[in-house]
């Protein structure tokens, strides 16, 4: 599969693959995204990718928060660039326990409000993963 998707404009983008992989062209840098190894991709970044047949969890964040946590880490935000993760760093492992952890949250059938709890933790966690990267 070939895919050419303009960049959001007021969202970033994470994509974790559960299985199967994609290559990522965003900004002039090649990526790769594994099981276990999520690729970030900057607000307004168009990009193509390539993909193997994918199950691929996608979580749009939004800039006005990441801009607040990369603030809060005393960085500048501007010009965030493309970041993929391996597998094996302390970063995506943090990003799989709370993916993992929401997820069977979610196939448990808990109520609603639980949902709620686990994404934005997960969120917390991303923006300050994204931040600190």
């Amino acid at each position: 599969m070939h895919v050419e998707p303009a960049g959001n404009a007021t969202k970033a983008t994470l994509y974790y693959p559960l299985s199967g992989w994609m290559k990522n062209s965003a900004a002039g840098t090649r990526l790769t995204a594994v099981p276990r190894g999520p690729t970030f991709i900057p607000v307004r970044t168009r990009i193509t990718f390539d993909a193997t047949r994918i199950r691929c969890v996608l979580l749009e964040i939004s800039t006005v928060a990441l801009r607040a946590e990369i603030a809060a880490c005393g960085r500048q935000a501007a010009n965030i660039p493309p970041l993929a993760w391996k597998p094996s760093a302390p970063s995506a492992k943090s990003v799989s326990e709370v993916i993992g952890v929401a997820l069977a949250q979610i196939d448990s059938r808990e109520t609603s409000s639980r949902h709620t709890a686990y994404t934005r933790r997960l969120e917390g966690l991303l923006l300050s993963t994204s931040a600190n990267s």
